[in-house]
């Protein structure tokens, strides 16, 4: 009886347990992060009244004779279940999805504790705490290399309140774009503007070139800028251009245009038919075309020797004009004499531009009778000049006058026309062999008394339009314009030596002595200059007073004076030098016009170029540009010019940071030059920043400019760029000699700049570099990294959450307030990144709730209370 009640006692107690387990389970319903237990039952050690006995012989063996003494609470397991999520507006708040624990502390880091519970945020001193305090513990930011180790030991997480995010100077630039390669083109600015002079830019306008005024227009890596730090004297494959709708000009190979200076005319030639009546004979070739005809004076006209030379010159004229339609030449009769004319405005081929007279017969020639020569000459008259494409970069052939001038680059379209204008153009039209004239007609006599007739150089010099100037403006259009006056240049004989020390002369001493005995003076070889002759250099020092005109160039000299009569020699020239009374005075700065024997009128046609023996068809983009200069241009002020010249262009710009946060504005300007000997395209870049910012430190060109090229694959891919980095001085108070790395993209491939034939565009630009910032906010990622989000846009982890994973959770001790402590049942803390290594990831703004299940609960403790219940009775 007494055992029975008191077993009936026992298992009073262990439901007394149970109840008192499940009431907590049911108190803590809405405890963040709790974890419910069971209660385990085990019987008590029973009292054995027979042991157990085996089978013997014929006897069975016996169990044993047992009587419980009731029963006990075995163990308490805490139920480590994932509890349901709650989303929370408190971005601070912390849930683990999956086994783990956060770490806190309650002493600095001394010791740990362990929870579930994520309801955590910042004191007044920056620390991460739980709602006890305790502060969160993980791996904060290195200031000095803005990494979290997450190998290190943990630490109490501190984000100091009014943290700021110092400035950070740009050290990467990355560029996606495409450069349009396309026919059609929508962004396009004009070519770069060039000046008269070729291999040189003047750059102090004194006419003289030194060796520091060197320049290749054709070198895209030597570079010249204006005042206002644009980019000048560059040339530009005429075949990669666009004209103002944004159409290409799609040169091909040896298409081009026909540019004449001057209408094609000879001096009238008088001629003598047979004065006998016999017929005489017709057979000339103008520009490749035979003209054959025959002339018998009428009987009426017989006799009169001047009215059958007027006939006859009418009917050669007749048969000429019949042809003009093919050779472009029309014949008049000027004071009696044969003038051919060709204004060079029609036709596209050879056979229709200037004057090439070839005579087989025509005239009569009554000198043996004591008549006079009244054949027609042999006479070629060039004026007209075709310009056609390669893209191999050929020299222009001035050496035959009549051969095609061949370009590239815009520079060799500008210099060729200019060398034809200024020495390869018959202004005159007087063939070579033809009598020299004075200016009443008559024969010029030798001493001898022999009529003088002109030569090649003779007329080399008569033809001779140097102050001519072909430029492209900076609009981009082709310029032409005829300055009165002699011009400096090589084209006129002028000899430039290029070194710093040059005494920059004009002419060759034949040529210059030809120049002073227009004036009526005359230089012996080596002789004392007349009194008042003084010669200076360049910069206006007198030299000497003897000059070597029997040598072949003055030996020294820049500017010569004449003053009489003389005085002393001042220390500089004087600009304009005082006559004396009845003294004349010649003022000569070499180079200048003398007598103004180089002057001549123009009279520019354009036409279109073709040759349809080669398959060589009229290109109408670069003759509709070219067609705007045709018209009269007289010597003096009047300019003629193109159509405007575009390039395909394209830009881009990024703010960067120096050292001090400041921005500066980064800008990449990229123009289409030309093609790559791969067939791909290439185009310049200009890379800028603000004045007094540098990124130039070449010594050549603005500071705060630099350039470069790109260049393309055929299939639109990145080959090469150049240049890949950026040295930056910002020159404000902040570091200087930033690096800055620029990413365009990887040769070969497509991650970068590219070129195919769509619209240019800017895909994304990116940078490294930030101002300076003050903390507006913080997140939590999955990963437990609290990121700041500062007031300069920037975002970056400031400190990382650590989590811990035990080999047994049921062996953790449960410390209140929501805490655990490990024992030596629960194994070590194995802490490390969440989502890693089993641990559970982590959600922000949420918090896990009680996993207690109150049916669960509720249902539990009905059951217990029943066992209470029947052990009481």
């Amino acid at each position: 009886m007494m055992g029975s009640l008191w077993a009936g006692v026992s298992g009073l107690q262990a439901h007394q347990v149970a109840m008192d387990v499940e009431g907590n389970n049911i108190a803590n319903v809405n405890t963040v992060g709790f974890k419910y237990s069971r209660v385990n039952f085990s019987d008590m050690l029973s009292q054995t009244s027979k042991i157990a006995t085996g089978p013997q012989g014929d006897l069975g063996g016996k169990n044993s004779m047992q009587i419980g003494l009731g029963t006990q609470v075995n163990s308490v397991t805490k139920i480590f279940k994932q509890g349901t999520t709650q989303s929370t507006d408190k971005n601070t708040d912390l849930a683990l999805e999956g086994d783990g624990f956060f770490v806190v502390s309650p002493d600095g880091g001394k010791t740990y504790k362990y929870t579930r519970d994520g309801n955590f945020g910042f004191d007044g001193y920056g620390n991460f705490t739980d709602s006890n305090g305790y502060i969160v513990q993980g791996w904060p930011r290195d200031e000095e290399t803005g990494v979290i180790d997450t190998t290190s030991p943990i630490e109490s997480i501190n984000i100091r309140p009014g943290l700021t995010s110092p400035a950070s100077d740009t050290s990467f630039v990355s560029l996606k774009a495409n450069l349009n390669s396309g026919d059609t083109v929508a962004n396009k600015t004009p070519i770069y503007s060039l000046d008269q002079n070729s291999g040189w830019i003047d750059k102090n306008g004194d006419g003289f070139m030194t060796d520091d005024e060197l320049h290749d227009e054709n070198d895209i890596s030597d570079n010249e800028f204006n005042i206002n730090n644009e980019l000048i004297e560059k040339s530009q494959d005429m075949g990669a251009l666009f004209d103002s709708n944004g159409e290409s000009l799609n040169l091909r190979e040896g298409q081009g245009f026909w540019a004449s200076y001057h209408t094609a005319s000879t001096k009238p030639q008088p001629l003598e038919a047979n004065h006998s009546g016999v017929i005489t004979e017709i057979d000339i070739i103008i520009n490749g075309v035979n003209i054959k005809g025959s002339y018998k004076p009428a009987p009426t006209i017989i006799g009169d020797n001047d009215a059958m030379n007027k006939a006859y010159t009418e009917d050669v004229a007749k048969l000429i004009n019949n042809e003009t339609e093919k050779t472009g030449v029309e014949a008049r009769i000027v004071n009696g004499g044969l003038k051919l004319v060709n204004k060079n405005q029609s036709g596209t081929e050879d056979q229709m531009k200037n004057v090439n007279l070839e005579v087989i017969s025509c005239g009569f020639d009554n000198t043996a009778s004591g008549g006079t020569d009244g054949t027609l000459k042999d006479t070629t008259v060039i004026t007209a000049f075709k310009y056609t494409y390669s893209s191999t970069d050929l020299p222009p052939n001035h050496g035959a006058r009549d051969s095609a001038r061949s370009f590239t680059s815009t520079d060799d379209v500008r210099k060729a026309m200019q060398t034809d204008a200024r020495l390869y153009t018959d202004y005159e039209g007087i063939r070579v062999g033809a009598p020299i004239l004075d200016e009443n007609g008559s024969p010029v006599l030798d001493a001898n008394g022999n009529t003088t007739f002109y030569d090649s150089n003779t007329l080399k010099n008569l033809n001779r339009n140097d102050g001519v100037e072909v430029t492209v403006n900076k609009d981009g259009k082709f310029q032409i314009t005829n300055p009165s006056g002699d011009a400096f240049n090589e084209d006129d004989g002028d000899i430039f030596d290029g070194t710093s020390n040059a005494i920059l002369i004009k002419k060759t001493g034949a040529e210059f002595n030809e120049m002073l005995q227009k004036e009526g003076i005359v230089f012996g070889a080596g002789t004392e200059l007349p009194a008042g002759w003084w010669i200076y250099d360049k910069d206006g020092n007198p030299l000497n007073s003897t000059i070597d005109i029997g040598g072949t160039t003055i030996t020294k000299g820049s500017y010569v004076h004449y003053v009489a009569p003389p005085t002393t020699p001042p220390a500089t020239p004087p600009a304009t030098p005082a006559p004396t009374p009845a003294a004349e005075k010649v003022e000569l700065k070499l180079g200048t016009d003398f007598k103004g024997e180089d002057d001549q009128d123009m009279f520019i046609a354009i036409t279109a170029y073709s040759n349809i023996k080669n398959g060589i068809n009229i290109n109408s983009s670069l003759f509709s540009i070219m067609d705007t200069l045709k018209g009269g241009l007289k010597s003096g002020d009047g300019v003629k010019t193109s159509k405007d010249v575009y390039a395909a262009s394209s830009g881009a710009g990024i703010n960067i940071y120096d050292s001090l946060g400041s921005k500066h504005d980064l800008r990449f300007d990229f123009t289409k030059i030309g093609y790559t000997s791969g067939g791909g395209t290439e185009w310049s870049i200009l890379i800028k920043v603000p004045e007094p910012g540098e990124i130039n430190d070449s010594g050549d060109g603005p500071k705060n400019i630099v350039t470069g090229t790109v260049s393309f694959g055929p299939d639109g891919s990145l080959s090469a760029y150049s240049p890949s980095s950026l040295t930056f001085s910002p020159n404000n108070g902040s570091s200087s000699n930033q690096a800055i790395e620029l990413n365009l993209g990887s040769s070969n491939r497509f991650d970068g700049l590219t070129s195919f034939d769509r619209v240019s565009s800017v895909s994304s630009i990116n940078q490294n570099g930030y101002a300076g910032g003050d903390l507006n906010d913080v997140r939590i990622d999955q990963n437990g990294v609290i990121v700041g989000t500062f007031s300069n846009g920037r975002s970056f982890g400031l400190a990382q959450i650590s989590t811990a994973k035990f080999a047994n959770n049921g062996g953790l001790e449960n410390d209140g307030s929501n805490t655990f402590l490990k024992t030596s049942n629960s194994g070590e803390a194995v802490i490390g990144k969440a989502g890693t290594g089993g641990r559970a990831s982590i959600q922000s703004s949420s918090l896990e709730m009680s996993n207690v299940d109150l049916s669960r609960s509720l249902t539990q403790l009905i059951i217990v209370q029943r066992g209470f219940q029947a052990n009481s009775k």
